[in-house]
């Protein structure tokens, strides 16, 4: 995983680390920097939504909620310490939208794994903003199977 992001202590924000895909070229950048943190058994993952993301009514874009949920799955598995979730897949995400997401305001992923097995992660989580939920969604990761013999 060490060759595929970088994830560290915020020297900014000791209580965050940072999360960052070290290829540039790649999908998950246009997300900007996710702070990450383990609390009370969760993970919490966040972005700072730009007018970059917004859709024409000024708000955050429903697509871009939906791909920073799928990043934030994967971080979340990582910082609560699931097997081989750095080369996982997505199998499945379910997202129902609550609500508009604000510009320039700290959009937080609080994701719990439900279930962890030999080559699933089950996940759920909300998407909060200002103490208010934006989105909720399950999701199921699908690990890659181990190397034969």
């Amino acid at each position: 995983m060490l060759d595929k992001f970088r994830f560290e202590a915020d020297p900014d924000d000791p209580e965050w680390s940072v999360w960052e895909l070290l290829d540039s070229n790649r999908f998950n950048n246009m997300l900007g920097p996710l702070r990450v943190r383990a609390q009370d058994g969760k993970a919490i993952v966040r972005m700072m939504p730009s007018r970059s993301h917004s859709n024409f009514n000024g708000n955050v874009h429903g697509g871009l909620m939906m791909g920073f949920i799928d990043c934030a799955l994967f971080a979340a598995a990582t910082i609560l310490e699931c097997s081989r979730a750095e080369d996982a897949v997505t199998l499945e995400c379910s997202t129902q939208f609550l609500s508009g997401g604000k510009i320039s305001v700290p959009l937080d992923a609080v994701i719990e794994v439900l279930r962890e097995t030999g080559r699933f992660i089950f996940q759920r989580g909300v998407l909060e903003q200002d103490g208010e939920l934006i989105a909720s969604f399950t999701g199921i990761l699908r690990k890659p199977s181990a190397p034969r013999a």
